[in-house]
């Protein structure tokens, strides 16, 4: 009987030691340069709608590609946060349209045909219900037909002094 104690010991043993090896050897086997490089964070129409979003709205900061876990949270109390906290985790709205006090006036998608592939229209609707959720307005916009200086401000209920009650032609 002495001998099933000790045989329980050295498999736990060995478990430890092959864990540690394992763990050793992945560190060990990253290269010393990574293979990475950088690209453009935003597409070409994603430049140009952005660039329309801040010629249109001077006072207001635009953030671009932002994480959703970095402006919603799974409310206090509630049960099994991590699996709500999973939903929005490495999802991301493509702008957020806040005044200078980083309060956030909306959310801004920005459609084009990869949307409407199946697993793109899932990541669309929980988008939508997590922002709806959060209480924070979520405009999309078809990259095919993007909207002038006037429009968006329109949309989004903004008025800027000095462009809005001008021709369409001078602002």
């Amino acid at each position: 009987m002495s001998g099933l104690p000790l045989l329980v010991l050295l498999i736990f043993v060995m478990a430890i030691v092959i864990a540690l090896l394992r763990k050793r050897a992945a560190t060990a086997a990253l290269p010393e340069v990574w293979p990475l490089s950088g690209v453009r964070p935003l597409s070409n129409i994603e430049q140009v709608l952005f660039h329309r979003l801040a010629e249109a709205l001077p006072d207001h900061v635009i953030l671009a590609q932002v994480q959703l876990s970095r402006f919603l949270k799974v409310n206090r109390g509630v049960r099994q946060p991590q699996r709500w906290f999973n939903r929005i985790n490495q999802k991301s709205i493509d702008y957020l349209i806040c005044d200078r006090a980083f309060t956030i006036i909306a959310g801004i998608e920005l459609d084009d045909a990869s949307h409407r592939a199946r697993h793109r229209l899932q990541a669309d609707e929980q988008k939508n219900a997590a922002l709806k959720a959060a209480a924070i307005r979520l405009v999309r916009w078809q990259a095919s037909s993007l909207p002038n200086g006037p429009q968006i401000r329109h949309q989004l209920g903004i008025q800027v002094a000095g462009l809005d009650g001008l021709p369409s032609d001078q602002r």
